[in-house]
């Protein structure tokens, strides 16, 4: 936003300027997503050290969960493209990780989504503007 470049942004962290104005905005939560049949299936919730040695399937687009995932070395994942992973998690009773966005989609009806509950597990995303961005505030 720094120079008048930008109008706003929605971020996963708080800008601290006068100048600036920052609410929040919606939080993003990582689930785990499986079938009746899965040994977690019972769970209210789970935590990453609960997942070790499992294999999940996850896609390429991790955009804010990269570092998340690179540091999660005791957990094995098939990563796939889009189109890919939608289709082995409709196809088969594959394990994934699926973000509280994801769920709205047809394809993950059929699972249980299990919140994971460790501290890095959830990300807050905050919309930042100009006070002199009127029209923006339309979006909220």
């Amino acid at each position: 936003m720094a120079a008048n470049k930008m109008d706003f942004l929605i971020i996963t962290f708080l800008i601290y300027k006068e100048e600036i104005e920052t609410q929040y905005f919606f939080r993003k939560q990582l689930y785990l997503s499986v079938f009746e049949d899965h040994i977690f299936y019972k769970k209210e919730q789970i935590l990453f050290s609960d997942l070790m040695g499992q294999t999940l399937l996850l896609r390429t687009e991790l955009g804010v969960w990269q570092e998340l995932i690179d540091s999660l070395k005791q957990i094995h994942f098939i990563i796939q493209d889009r189109d890919t992973f939608d289709s082995l998690i409709e196809m088969f009773q594959l394990r994934a990780f699926t973000p509280n966005i994801s769920q709205q989609y047809k394809m993950i009806e059929k699972r249980k989504h299990i919140p994971i509950m460790d501290d890095n597990s959830s990300k807050d995303y905050y919309f930042s503007a100009w006070p002199r961005t009127k029209i923006i505030y339309l979006v909220l």
